[in-house]
């Protein structure tokens, strides 16, 4: 959740004081809400590459252990990046008239985030943080100008690969919660949604992808098609198939029954093929074709055919993929020069 960290930096500079200083850390904290533990040569922090805002510009925080006021900061702005090892991230935020950047490091050993912090002159912050196994963080931190021994504890939350929530709650010396708190809503920024490359761990699933991995898993569900094309395992519940020609069919069950229907009057042998695929956290986007030729139960002559195709797959919480939205047409073979 390195969007967090701009955060942070932003309430300081509009509310000032320990509550500024808090959110501060909270910057720090989010990036560390990652999977753990990660695997090796994979940076933890992927799924936090790129750009991230204030949803609506809207913050709410109390600051006198009672009221519950909304903070409106425009413009925030955090963008966080691998430094120059697999295990580190730096985010740079910008929030009006406070600066400041935080880095996170993964020490897979104890399967623990360490956060260091500078904002403005005098912020420094220093944390350690846990992550569940859907990428949600808990993080305690204490910060340089803030009362000897009280902390922040942080909780991040996923809604999606492009946004989380925050709610910091703050505790004295003794371990007791003084009432002041803040939280609210992170997104991605869209111009870097497509923006993240290479190996990345989903925060929706906790598992790692690749293209490469992708491309394999792929794979090996359309050799299932080509196999059986009766065969259902491979889709979503809430699968989406449009041929051309068709209506659209919107559950699996209706689906099931349309390829039984067409089996029982022939059978296809054909191939699949990948012309490009894209990999993102939620979701897998192929354009392929599929030659191959029809075979009527009746004994006829086999129909060639040749089609088009784009598939999304979705990612399932284990990591494995299950066919999700399926478009094609048909290439006319009779007119098709190539």
């Amino acid at each position: 959740m390195a969007h967090q960290t701009c955060l942070g930096g932003t309430i300081r500079a509009v509310l000032g004081g320990s509550l500024a200083g808090s959110l501060i850390a909270l910057c720090g904290a989010g990036a560390y809400a990652q999977p753990a533990p990660a695997p090796a040569g994979e940076n933890p922090f992927s799924a936090l590459f790129g750009e991230w805002t204030l949803k609506d510009d809207k913050f709410q925080y109390v600051g006198d252990g009672r009221t519950v006021e909304m903070q409106i900061i425009p413009n925030h702005h955090t963008q966080c990046a691998r430094v120059n090892t697999d295990r580190s991230m730096l985010c740079v935020v910008k929030a009006g008239a406070l600066n400041g950047h935080t880095l996170w490091t993964y020490d897979a050993s104890k399967q623990q985030v360490h956060w260091l912090s500078h904002f403005g002159t005098e912020r420094t912050g220093v944390g350690v943080g846990t992550f569940d196994k859907a990428s949600n963080l808990t993080f305690k931190v204490r910060f340089t100008d803030e009362p000897e021994g009280s902390y922040r504890q942080y909780r991040y939350e996923w809604v999606s690969p492009d946004e989380y929530t925050l709610r910091s709650t703050q505790y004295d010396r003794e371990g007791r919660a003084t009432g002041n708190w803040y939280g609210g809503a992170f997104v991605r920024l869209p111009a870097s949604a497509l923006a993240v490359a290479g190996p990345t761990r989903p925060p929706a699933t906790g598992m790692a992808y690749s293209v490469e991995d992708d491309t394999r898993k792929v794979k090996a569900i359309l050799k299932k098609i080509d196999a059986d094309i009766t065969d259902t395992s491979i889709y979503s519940e809430d699968v989406v198939h449009m041929a051309q020609g068709s209506r659209a069919i919107t559950s699996k069950a209706e689906l099931r029954k349309a390829l039984a229907a067409e089996a029982s009057h022939g059978r296809s042998n054909m191939t699949h093929e990948i012309v490009t695929l894209h990999s993102y956290s939620d979701m897998v986007l192929t354009r392929g074709r599929v030659k191959g030729a029809w075979h009527p139960a009746n004994g006829g002559s086999p129909v060639p055919f040749e089609t088009n195709n784009i598939i999304t797959f979705r990612r399932t919480a284990d990591g494995s993929l299950k066919v999700w939205h399926v478009i094609f047409n048909r290439v006319e073979l009779e007119r098709y020069q190539p």
